[in-house]
């Protein structure tokens, strides 16, 4: 299985990312998306690019522990953050290439982006965010 969860050090915060080796249909079947979400899934016509967003959903399932089988509606706020219906966890996805990955969090606002670096522009620009 392609989820790596990353040890997180700040508190009630989980963080995690997914190699994406799987097609679509492994993606459809676990996360059970709904109905603003296939709006949203039908905007992406890129095949790689709905990979990346379906995979970045089942990490935060992961995440979580929900069960295939169980639904969690992520909605977006006006500005564009994602959100849970039951708004009980902060979170934030994010994809790139290979890899997707979310972060979850019940008491801290948490953003994650994930960026494939050999991307000349952001080998330019790397001073800016990497220690």
């Amino acid at each position: 299985m392609p989820f790596i969860e990353i040890k997180s050090h700040i508190p009630d915060t989980s963080l995690g990312l997914w190699n994406i080796e799987e097609d679509e249909y492994f993606f459809l079947e676990r996360v059970k998306l709904y109905d603003n979400e296939w709006v949203q899934l039908g905007k992406v016509i890129h095949p790689q690019k709905r990979l990346e967003w379906l995979s970045s959903r089942l990490c935060l399932k992961y995440l979580l522990d929900i069960k295939d089988n169980t639904r969690i509606e992520s909605l977006r706020k006006e500005d564009g953050k994602p959100y849970l219906s039951n708004k009980a966890f902060n979170i934030s996805y994010s994809h790139s290439q290979q890899y997707s990955g979310a972060i979850a969090s019940s008491s801290n606002e948490v953003g994650i982006d994930i960026e494939y670096l050999k991307r000349l522009r952001y080998i330019r620009t790397r001073f800016l965010f990497l220690d």
